[in-house]
């Protein structure tokens, strides 16, 4: 390990957890608080259901394709062999996840604390400029929690099912409601 343990888990407690908190600024601002609290129930019950039935490998791939769609954004706009921007962003993001079996944790961690976490705070400006204290108060807050908890070095499964729910969450939210990329209509929610 070229980082220690225990930095590693101060920093993404600090830094990177927290910044999906912001799916809440959004909800409060633009009246989607009751479709954020569905989107977070639904999947973060789906999670723990799939994890009590030991179905792991259906939750572990939704995580990745998840993954895939929500890192597209910190990938660059570029146009290769006549291949559109968009579909390049998801070859790229595709590759970066399914790199993450091979390359170092600290790897990932200095990509969240250094490109994707900021990435993630600058794409949400326009709504968090409006409530920056609130903002602050609920990702510091939340940040420094997670960080006494110390989260990380007490993993269980029951944890990891109901993390990688709320972060399958976010993920949806943003695709939905921040990105606009569903008609919510017809979503129902």
């Amino acid at each position: 390990m070229l980082i220690d343990k225990g930095i590693l888990s101060k920093t993404m407690s600090l830094i990177v957890s927290p910044h999906g908190l912001t799916d809440y600024i959004h909800a409060k601002k633009f009246g989607y608080l009751q479709q954020l609290y569905k989107i977070n129930l639904a999947t973060v019950t789906c999670g723990e259901l799939i994890g009590y039935f030991h179905c792991d490998y259906i939750l572990h791939t939704v995580f990745l394709l998840s993954s895939i769609v929500h890192f597209r954004n910190d990938m660059p706009e570029i146009t290769i062999f006549n291949v559109d921007k968009r579909r390049t962003q998801y070859i790229l993001s595709a590759l970066f996840v399914l790199s993450l079996y091979k390359i170092p944790i600290e790897l990932f961690v200095i990509y969240m604390v250094f490109i994707h976490t900021p990435n993630h705070y600058k794409m949400s400006w326009f709504y968090i400029k409006d409530n920056l204290k609130e903002t602050l108060i609920l990702v510091l807050g939340f940040g420094f929690a997670l960080l006494n908890l110390d989260y990380l070095n007490n993993l269980s499964f029951p944890i990891i099912y109901f993390i990688q729910g709320i972060i399958i969450s976010h993920i949806i939210y943003q695709e939905i409601f921040v990105f606009d990329n569903f008609d919510k209509k017809k979503l129902k929610l």
